[in-house]
């Protein structure tokens, strides 16, 4: 039991992490809206933002009476900064983007073990997440972001990923489709692909999030509706969502295993003077069962996800 629980964990893991956004679906105007507000990032003479990041994701499965659980936490603080125009991208930016602090926890689950690049006891050679997390500490990792904020390539990750079990944990945390689902929120909140960034509020509109088998991320598309402005630029825009019914790997060994429920909501506030992200605050929840010979094994997923702009 425990052998097929931890392999739904390692795939399954951070089922819902920040949104990432890429679609052709068009915002659907309110009625009688008129004052409209631009949400589209800004990169020219853009000053470094900094922004604390955190993921905490809970995983249950219940059988036979009794609960195994798997908790998962990670803490970082990352900076991006504009480092000018792309060479070969065309209308695209070099932006470089710094882990200063970050901290990862991990009790039960497939490999367990903790770091922490403010506490030293956690750095020796032997840690698996010390191999992995330490050479991510205070290195500029570069990305390629489009006028629309979407990243379109990140750079020179094969230099510093690791060998053997760190290396397959390492892609899992900051691989290039681990990464683009956690920095995206930072650069874009509207449909890339709608004719105009400009959004009235009342205005709703869907997007689709990319899924990432390295964090275990299904495709789901993500509803989000421009709720009221504050302070003269900030936009509040509601995030509601439902992740496709995608059956990990992993679960492929429990027999008619189905989705009992699949939400996700939170709330998201864009800076419309500065053309970024102030704050993002996303709960997901995915409820899975099996029934076989009157067996029943559940599995419940929750994952909570803040993102906050440090630097004004």
């Amino acid at each position: 039991m425990k052998q097929i629980f931890f392999a739904i964990i390692a795939t399954v893991g951070l089922l819902a992490g920040p949104i990432q956004y890429s679609s052709a679906l068009l915002a659907q105007p309110a009625q009688g809206a008129t004052l409209a507000v631009d949400l589209s990032p800004q990169f020219e003479n853009a000053p470094p933002i900094r922004y604390r990041y955190e993921i905490r994701s809970d995983q249950t499965m219940s059988a036979f009476g009794s609960d195994q659980e798997s908790q998962s936490h990670m803490k970082a603080e990352i900076e991006r900064v504009v480092l000018g125009a792309h060479d070969t991208i065309d209308n695209a930016y070099r932006i470089g983007v710094t882990y200063q602090k970050l901290a990862v926890k991990f009790d039960g689950g497939h490999v367990p073990g903790h770091f922490d690049s403010d506490d030293p006891s956690t750095h020796a050679g032997d840690n698996v997440y010390a191999i992995i997390c330490k050479p991510m500490v205070g290195r500029q990792i570069e990305i390629a972001v489009d006028r629309s904020g979407t990243i379109r390539r990140v750079e020179n990750l094969s230099a510093i990923a690791p060998d053997g079990l760190a290396g397959i944990l390492f892609e899992q945390l900051f691989g290039e489709d681990a990464l683009r689902a956690m920095l995206q929120p930072m650069f874009q909140i509207h449909d890339p692909n709608a004719p105009s960034s400009r959004f009235a509020i009342g205005d709703s509109w869907s997007v689709e999030r990319s899924g990432s088998r390295s964090l275990g991320m299904p495709r789901s598309e993500v509803k989000l509706k421009l709720q009221r402005m504050e302070q003269g630029s900030i936009a509040v825009i509601q995030v509601e969502g439902k992740p496709d019914a995608e059956i990990p790997d992993g679960a492929s060994v429990l027999p008619n295993i189905k989705s009992k429920e699949a939400t996700l909501s939170g709330l998201c506030k864009w800076d419309t003077a500065r053309g970024s992200l102030l704050s993002l605050q996303t709960e997901a929840v995915n409820r899975l069962e099996s029934d076989a010979q009157g067996i029943t094994i559940r599995i419940r997923l929750v994952s909570a996800t803040k993102l906050e702009r440090l630097s004004n």
